[in-house]
């Protein structure tokens, strides 16, 4: 008989309720169910093979580190991780994600007089996780990685295609009003033909512009009213690709046309083209993803072996594209885009630091074992106190090859 913290069982019940846990289908309720046995001598069965076979992380060889957050009971906590990113292994793991929860870790790390051995912080565009790495490892390059960098331009790019939708829709309603011949247009529909011309002067539109309107709705208000619909609604069909930069929204297309239907997608296409404003967005962001891949795709072996004069050259190869990047950016008159400029200026080393490292790192790596993370939680049903839950994450995560509790 063996005592499990509450409950007398047998060696051979042990081992089976072992085996059962390392399927990754199985929760703790359904494996109770099997056996006919309570779920919470299941619960302490597990945390028993938790407890005996953790170890603690070593952290005299951490050089590349990456650190996020996830939500856990319903978003009301959040649970902070940091992940050796050379070995994909949980190092800490804290309850909440203010600085007062993830600082015993930065502690430890100079009590043990490690810190200086970090290499490169990984994180998402959150202030705080940048503001503890430069007051704590001040000599680590802090690496935003092209995820987070290019989400938050998405932002921008989405906001200069509502802007471009609204003004086809404005144009839509103006010609649709122009039909109606100035005899038959009492002063509401005149009051609301000014207002339109005005919102079009607002959006950027000349007073040459509106001339022009004005003279093309006498002889094609109906068709032009009708073009003007019809392309707002298919660049809202395609405001997912629209984001993505020029080739791989192209790439989009192609995969759609073979899908689903071949003259919708070359219409779509044809209208998003066709606007100034919206080819300019798609070279943005082809003209961002290259931040990260001015070197080209390639091994970390190689990348390791570049020279010194290589590495300054790609350096200044990426200061030199975001400060291009900066000024096309700055052209525009969407706010969202010169703040998406702004952005990218107050975060130009931590971009620049991702070409300059004999290793690729992002934090995709974090990202990823906390969506498994998720699916754990999911799969093993039931309330755990904190100290377990960071305990079933440790032995979870605790090298390359993932495991889940």
């Amino acid at each position: 008989m063996l005592k499990v913290p509450g409950h007398y069982i047998t060696f051979r019940m042990l081992n089976t309720i072992y085996f059962e846990l390392k399927n990754l289908h199985l929760s703790i309720n359904r494996i109770a169910k099997m056996y006919g046995i309570d779920k919470d001598i299941v619960r302490n069965i597990n945390l028993y093979r938790l407890y005996t076979q953790y170890t603690v992380p070593d952290y005299s060889k951490l050089q590349y580190i990456g650190i996020d957050e996830h939500s856990i009971r319903k978003g009301h906590k959040y649970v902070t991780i940091i992940v050796d990113l050379m070995t994909r292994n949980i190092v800490y793991v804290s309850i909440g994600k203010k600085k007062c929860n993830v600082q015993p870790f930065f502690n430890k790390l100079r009590e043990l007089g490690f810190d200086k051995n970090i290499i490169a912080y990984s994180c998402d565009c959150a202030s705080g996780f940048i503001a503890m790495a430069e007051e704590n490892i001040p000599s680590a390059k802090i690496v935003l990685d092209e995820f987070h960098i290019l989400r938050h331009l998405f932002k921008a790019f989405d906001s200069v295609r509502a802007d471009v939708v609204k003004v086809l829709r404005i144009l839509s309603e103006l010609h649709e009003k122009l039909k109606i011949s100035e005899e038959l247009r009492g002063k509401r529909i005149q009051k609301r033909i000014e207002k339109l011309t005005e919102d079009l002067l607002e959006r950027g539109k000349s007073q040459a512009e509106i001339d022009a309107i004005f003279e093309l709705s006498r002889t094609q208000n109906d068709a032009e009213a009708i073009r003007c619909k019809t392309q707002a609604e298919l660049i809202n069909k395609g405001r997912r690709w629209l984001a993505l930069g020029y080739k791989e929204f192209l790439r989009r297309v192609k995969v759609y046309a073979a899908d689903h239907d071949k003259s919708t997608a070359q219409d779509i296409q044809e209208a998003i083209l066709s606007c100034p404003e919206l080819v300019a967005v798609l070279e943005l962001g082809d003209a961002a993803r290259s931040f990260w891949h001015t070197g080209g795709v390639e091994s970390d072996r190689v990348i390791s072996e570049r020279t010194l004069e290589e590495m300054n050259a790609i350096i200044e190869s990426v200061k030199q594209q975001i400060k291009d990047w900066i000024a096309r950016a700055s052209l525009f008159r969407n706010a969202k885009m010169q703040e998406a400029g702004k952005f990218i200026e107050k975060h130009e080393k931590h971009i620049v630091y991702a070409s300059s490292l004999p290793f690729h790192i992002s934090n995709s790596v974090v990202e990823g074992i906390n969506s498994q993370a998720k699916i754990l939680q999911r799969i093993r049903k039931g309330r755990y106190d904190e100290e377990d839950y960071i305990l079933i994450l440790h032995h979870a995560f605790s090298g390359r090859e993932a495991r889940v509790a």
